[in-house]
C-alpha cells in the first residue's frame, strides 16, 4: 500500500490532526494562505490573463509565461488577506511547537521580495527557523529564499520539492502538504511516495466558491480605476 493519503478540507485547522513532531508542513500561498483583497491580482485573475494570451494565439506554455509577467506588474497595486481568520494562528502555533514549516508556490523566484512583504503584512513569516537558511537558485524561474520555494511556470511542484530536498541533503520523516489545486496535491503526493517519504496532502477548498464568482469585467474596471489609463494600456495593450 502506498504510504500516502489525500484528503479534502475547507478548514485550515484540520491540518493539525495530521501533524507530529517529525512533520514538515508545506503550504501553498495563493488561495491557501492568502487571497487577494481586490478583484484583480489573484489566482482567478491570473487564469483569466493566461486565457486571453491563449486567445491571442500563444501556445499554453508561452501564454502562461506572459501571464506571469502581467501578474508581476500589478503586484505593487495588490493587497492580500488570510484565507481564514485562523490561518496566521495555525502557522504561529506550529512554529511555536518547533514544527518545521515552509512554502511551495507556483510564483516565480522574481516575486520573492513582494511575496515576502505580502505575507509579513498578514503576520506570516517562514524565515523563522527555516528548514534551510540559505538561498538557492535552481535555474529558470525557480529558487528558494526565506523559507519559500518558488517554482515558476515550467516546473511541477512535486518534482521541485524532491529536488530541493536532494539539494539540501534532507529527507523529512513525514510531509504534510496543503494546496487548493488538486493537480498540485497529486503531483506532490506521488513524487514524495516515489522517494519513500510518507505524506498527507490536503486539497484545500476554502476559496472554491469565491473563485467561481470571479468576474473579469469587474476586475478590469477596478484595476483601471486604480492604475489609470496609461499604465493599464501599457500592461494590457496586446490583449485588450
Amino acid at each position: 500500500m502506498e504510504n500516502r493519503r489525500i484528503v479534502e478540507s475547507n478548514k485550515i485547522k484540520d491540518l493539525l490532526e495530521y501533524v507530529t513532531k517529525d512533520t514538515l508542513v508545506v503550504f501553498d500561498i495563493d488561495n491557501t494562505l492568502v487571497e487577494n483583497e481586490q478583484e484583480y491580482g489573484g489566482y482567478a485573475w491570473s487564469l483569466e490573463v493566461t486565457k486571453r494570451w491563449k486567445e491571442k494565439g500563444l501556445k499554453p506554455r508561452d501564454a502562461l509565461i506572459r501571464s506571469y509577467k502581467t501578474f508581476a506588474q500589478v503586484q505593487d497595486y495588490a493587497s492580500y488577506k488570510p484565507v481564514e481568520q485562523d490561518t496566521a494562528f495555525v502557522l504561529k502555533s506550529l512554529q511555536e511547537k518547533q514544527i518545521k514549516t515552509m512554502v511551495l508556490t507556483m510564483r516565480s523566484f522574481n516575486f520573492a521580495p513582494i511575496t515576502f512583504k505580502h505575507l509579513l503584512s498578514v503576520n506570516m513569516d517562514f524565515s523563522k527557523d527555516p528548514v534551510w537558511d540559505q538561498g538557492i537558485i535552481f535555474g529558470g524561474m525557480a529558487g528558494f529564499t526565506k523559507g519559500i520555494l518558488y517554482a515558476g511556470p515550467e516546473v511541477q511542484k512535486g518534482e521541485l520539492l524532491v529536488s530541493f530536498f536532494e539539494k539540501i541533503k534532507y529527507k523529512p520523516k513525514h510531509v504534510l502538504f496543503i494546496d487548493d489545486a488538486a493537480y498540485h496535491v497529486e503531483s506532490v503526493s506521488k513524487c514524495l511516495v516515489n522517494e519513500n517519504i510518507p505524506n498527507v496532502c490536503i486539497r484545500y477548498g476554502a476559496t472554491d466558491e469565491r473563485s467561481q464568482k470571479f468576474d473579469p469585467a469587474v476586475a478590469d474596471k477596478k484595476l483601471l480605476s486604480v492604475i489609470g489609463k496609461e499604465k493599464y494600456k501599457e500592461i494590457f495593450e496586446e490583449i485588450l
